[in-house]
Formats: structure tokens, sequence, C-alpha cells
């Protein structure tokens, strides 16, 4: 089993999302179910979110075979934070911020400060030798040992590291993957498997991306899915690389990521994103805009070498279809190009314009780029004229 953590009270992030993806890739390589978790332990958690950030996962075609809301668990953990005192693995705490001297309480005593409605924590006692765990990117790692830590509060609520430790036990995840920031929880996890009995749970570290902007944020701004996650598996390798899902789940290798520092490059991703609308097929790109013509396709892939967005492209297509502010120059060029017969060919067209009007050279092509396209760029003009040709009525319009 590989499993996915997600927030359930905040929007999902680039750090979660690399994480989920990951995993998810590791699942189909090992032929393994992959569970999404939900980190709803805060009773403020809002489901609307939590609903978003699942369906926001599916966009990127991370589609889990099942889905773990802590919050349904509660009394699980709290029955085997019980079970390990029980079994002197952990112990009950009375003490309120000073120094503790629970350890030294018999059963009798704990129990008549209990029953007196003395309010207690859970915790575990620090193991009394190295904890180790395998990395499978750098291989095993340990530290000499820590603190006592808290797994339920006097409230009754689980600590967010104990739970995370007692799913990857009970739904039998076999690798954790995390960000680097967060080691020292792992080795706590870690030591919460191996106290019930599980230590075949492996980890992988990863680099955390600082500056990460939400995935919904990318997604609004025009950012295709397929480019995010092409983004995410380059981090820290070559952006030149442009490949999709089902090739990452063929080639990819964990122990290959660099574990360099890593800085969100808005750069990189407008880069790689522009890649994709190039590679994607005419009429497709063309339906996202709410056609279905590969000539438009090919529009927007020449607005695309200045534009890297669907947002943008966007902005591009809405001006290029909407009337513009004209000159009486660009009125009387426009009234003859409604009126002038069908030209296929961009160098006969101007010919024609040449001869139907007082205007030529690049004062003629200057009128005709800002009638068609709402601007100067008259580079433009002769590659569109194949694509937009068949359109000329509707995008020569006057105000």
């Amino acid at each position: 089993m590989f499993t996915a953590y997600i927030d359930g009270g905040n929007n999902l992030n680039l750090n979660e999302l690399r994480l989920a993806l990951i995993s998810f890739i590791l699942s189909r390589q090992k032929n393994r179910a992959f569970a999404v978790v939900v980190k709803d332990l805060n009773k403020s958690s809002n489901s609307t979110v939590e609903a978003d950030n699942i369906e926001l996962l599916k966009k990127f075609a991370i589609d889990a075979s099942k889905t773990v809301n802590q919050s349904q668990n509660i009394n699980i953990y709290r029955q085997l934070a019980a079970n390990l005192v029980k079994e002197n693995k952990a112990y009950s705490c009375f003490c309120q911020n000073k120094k503790c001297t629970c350890l030294k309480l018999t059963q009798e005593e704990i129990k008549k400060r209990a029953v007196d409605g003395e309010k207690y924590s859970i915790k575990i006692k620090k193991p009394d030798k190295k904890i180790e765990i395998k990395d499978i990117i750098t291989g095993t790692i340990s530290i000499e040992s820590f603190d006592d830590f808290e797994i339920i509060d006097s409230k009754g609520n689980p600590s967010q590291i104990f739970a995370n430790g007692v799913d990857a036990v009970t739904t039998g995840v076999s690798v954790v993957i995390k960000t680097l920031d967060s080691l020292e929880e792992s080795f706590k996890e870690a030591y919460i498997h191996s106290l019930l009995g599980a230590n075949t749970v492996e980890f992988a570290h990863l680099q955390h991306i600082n500056n990460a902007p939400q995935v919904k944020e990318l997604l609004q701004k025009g950012y295709l899915p397929d480019a995010i996650i092409n983004y995410l598996l380059n981090l820290g390798r070559n952006f030149d690389e442009i490949y999709y899902l089902p090739q990452a789940v063929e080639n990819f290798d964990i122990i290959k990521l660099a574990n360099e520092k890593l800085i969100f490059s808005l750069e990189a991703m407008c880069k790689i994103n522009r890649e994709h609308l190039l590679k994607m097929e005419s009429k497709k790109l063309s339906k996202i805009f709410g056609f279905a013509d590969s000539d438009i396709g090919e529009v927007l892939k020449i607005f695309s070498k200045e534009s890297c967005t669907i947002k943008e492209l966007d902005d591009k297509i809405i001006s290029l279809f909407s009337a513009k502010k004209c000159t009486e120059e660009m009125k009387k060029l426009a009234e003859i190009i409604k009126q002038a017969p069908m030209i296929t060919d961009y160098k006969e067209f101007i010919e024609y314009l040449e001869q139907k009007c007082d205007l030529s050279g690049k004062t003629l092509l200057v009128n005709l780029a800002k009638i068609v396209l709402g601007n100067k760029n008259i580079e433009y003009l002769e590659k569109m004229f194949p694509y937009i040709n068949p359109y000329l009525l509707e995008v020569v319009k006057c105000i």
C-alpha cells in the first residue's frame, strides 16, 4: 500500500501534490493499492476543502482506491494508546507545564487521580536505544534518542504524529514519503511503528519546495495538470525534458531525485506549460477555448510563443474575435476585407488590399494587424493567415 496525506482544512499545496504524485507513481510501479489519508483531526477542518482537494488530485489522474479520514479513527487511536500504556510502552501524564514525574506513579495512584477527575495525557516513553529508519533514497539513517512525546492530549485528542504512525500500520503502508523538514517526525513515527509491532515501513525524504503556490492557484492561472506534473517531477533535474504521467510511471526513479534546495520557479513552470501547449493536438487545444477546430488550435500555438498559460491565451483569443477601436483608415480597410473574394495566399491577399486602398507597405500591415489582432504585431499576420482566413468576417470588426 502507498499513501498520500492531504490536509482536511487547507487547500492542497504544491508540496503535498508532489508527495502524492510520487507515491502514486510508486504504487503503479509496484502494482500496489494507493490510499489518500485526510488529516482532519482538527475539528475546524472544512469538508468542502477536503472534497476540493480530493477532486484536485483526480485532475492529475491521481485516483485513490481508498480514502481514510483520520477524524473517523479517533477511537482506534485512543484504544491503541491505552494498549501501549498497559504494555508499559506509554504512560499517563498529569503534569501541567512542569517537570514530569509521572513515570514514578504507581497504577493505584494513576487510577485514583483519574477517578478524582484529574485530566491527563498519554505520552510515549523515549527510546532506550537509537532509532533507525530505512530511507529508500539515502539509505539507513538514525537518531540517538528523543524526549518523551505526547500521543493523546488531556482532552482525548490524538496527536498528528501518532495518527500518522497508526495509519501506516493499520493500512499496511510500505513506504511513507515526506519532506526532509519532517525528519524528526519520521523517527517518532518509526518508533510508533515498532511499538505497534510493525518494522517493515520504509521512508523517502524529499526536499521541501520553497515559495510553492497552492495547486488551485496554478490551475486558475491556466497551467495544465500535465505541465504541473512534469514540473514537479523535473525539480532538481533538467527542465527541458517534456513527458506525461504514463511515461513517468514507466521511467521514474525516486533514487535519482536530487536533494538540493528547491525553490519554485514560475519561469520554469511557464516554460514547461508552453511546451505542453505546443505539443497538444491542435483540435484538442481549441476545445479548451470553446472551439473544435484545428485551425484555431494552430492560432493558439502561434500566440503561445509569447503566452504560456490558458488564461493568457484566452485573453488573446477573446481579443482576436472582439471588435477593435478603429480609425477611419482602419474602417475603410475593414470594409475592403469584408468585400474581398476568398484569397488563400497571403501575398496575393496583401496585393489585393494594396490595389483597393490607399495604404501600402508597412503602413498597410500595421493597420491590418490592428484590425485583426488588436495590436501592431505584423510578424504574426503571415503565420496566422492560413488559419484565420476562414474567420476573417468574424475577426475584422470595428467600433
